[in-house]
């Protein structure tokens, strides 16, 4: 129910969540929910679901996506919402069941109280974490809230197979 995509950074992994969003609306799985911690990281995901034909608001700060998926001009698919904002009684006016998806970015982060007040709130729901840093620094094991991981693609493999650049190091 809960699983992990790990990709280097710069290898795909908004195309790749987007691209499974897709397939989960074409398949009537309902609508789905992007948690990030940044702006930019919302306006990415906002900018490349908007790409491929998903309609898709957005519950930031001022900016509340409603409740009713049909209810403005532009239906929608996907709410991108930052972590900050779905908290307290913004988190409540949403239904357990509005989301037949989360994804959250940076998913390294889902151990934090805010995220996991998310998924409680929405605990029948699917649940993707992207990442490129799986491992805390605070050694915090993100397995208490992922369940697995579903496939990695590492730095090492992105040079090789010619999607990223090279490393190279300068001593001064």
């Amino acid at each position: 129910d809960r699983t992990m995509l790990v990709c280097a950074t710069g290898t795909g992994k908004t195309t790749i969540f987007t691209e499974v969003l897709r397939r989960r609306a074409d398949a009537g799985r309902g609508r789905a929910l992007v948690l990030a911690h940044r702006l930019e990281l919302i306006t990415q995901a906002v900018d490349r679901i908007r790409m491929i034909g998903l309609g898709v608001h957005v519950e930031r700060a001022e900016e509340m996506a409603p409740l009713d998926p049909a209810s403005t001009m532009e239906a929608a698919d996907v709410v991108v919402a930052t972590v900050q904002t779905m908290r307290g009684r913004r988190l409540q006016r949403w239904r357990p069941d509005a989301f037949g998806t989360i994804v959250i970015d940076e998913a390294h982060r889902c151990v934090a109280a805010s995220y996991r007040a998310v998924l409680d709130h929405f605990a029948g729901t699917k649940v993707i974490g992207v990442t490129a840093t799986p491992d805390r620094g605070d050694g915090v094991a993100v397995g208490h809230v992922i369940d697995h991981l579903a496939y990695e693609y590492t730095l090492r493999q992105g040079i090789e197979q010619g999607y990223l650049c090279p490393l190279r190091a300068l001593s001064i």
